[in-house]
């Protein structure tokens, strides 16, 4: 099953397309409570999810479910409409699950990308001495040595390309177990994802970049005991 932000009518996701070619795959727009049967629950990009919709998510991992969540807080992908209303209004392309988040015992960030001098992109830009090429920070190409080589999920991988990616941790005093999938270099730093949405010159980025000398995690596995996001059960009214 796959939780998505997905407009009725609207193109299916390349993600799900792929992996209904291998796995049998249910879309599950919001639910009361989730099949324990699953293999795997997919989160995908989950904007506006009900209260009780991440009731059912909380009570399914805590019975034991497995599942992947991937939020954002840049979806260059996702590109909604409009308000008709207010045109001028600027959209949501974030997304995150803070309420869940919390209760397990991390953080990821929603109104920040990691941008990393080591592993940024090259693109192409036109200056006034022609066609040039520069590094483009909030997109990263990251190789094996990114990657967690005692891992199965990861220690296979050679190439993978992200773009404007948020970062996770693990809260302090958090009894969650935190295995980092993949991380950034040392030469990488925070940046606020509303810089992007009015500032894509990479010059400009590249100026403005300083380095917290530090990894940042970008995907990691989570195990072990947690506490429910609603210890007092589920949520009396479906507010989104």
């Amino acid at each position: 099953p796959v939780f998505t932000p997905m407009m009725a009518g609207a193109p299916v996701w390349t993600v799900a397309q792929l992996v209904s070619e291998f796995f049998e795959v249910r879309m599950i727009d919001s639910a009361l409570e989730i099949n324990k049967d699953l293999d795997l629950l997919l989160v995908i990009h989950p904007k506006g999810l009900s209260e009780l919709t991440q009731f059912a998510i909380d009570q399914y991992l805590l019975s034991g479910g497995k599942a992947m969540f991937f939020v954002d807080p840049l979806a260059e992908a996702d590109r909604p409409q409009p308000n008709p209303e207010n045109p001028y209004d600027v959209p949501v392309t974030s997304s995150n699950l803070e309420k869940l988040f919390t209760a397990w015992g991390i953080s990821v960030s929603g109104t920040e990308i990691a941008a990393d001098m080591t592993n940024a992109m090259r693109v192409q830009i036109r200056t006034d001495r022609g066609v040039e090429q520069t590094n483009y920070l909030p997109w990263m190409k990251l190789e094996k040595s990114n990657f967690n080589q005692d891992d199965f999920v990861t220690s296979e991988l050679n190439i993978i390309a992200l773009g404007s990616a948020g970062s996770i941790s693990k809260n302090e005093g958090a009894s969650v177990n935190f295995s980092p999938l993949i991380e950034t270099s040392t030469e990488a730093m925070q940046m606020p994802a509303e810089v992007l949405q009015y500032q894509r010159e990479p010059a400009q980025l590249l100026a403005d970049f300083k380095s917290a000398n530090r990894k940042f995690t970008l995907a990691a596995r989570l195990s072990g005991k947690v506490s429910s996001a609603y210890p007092d059960g589920a949520p009396t009214a479906d507010v989104n």
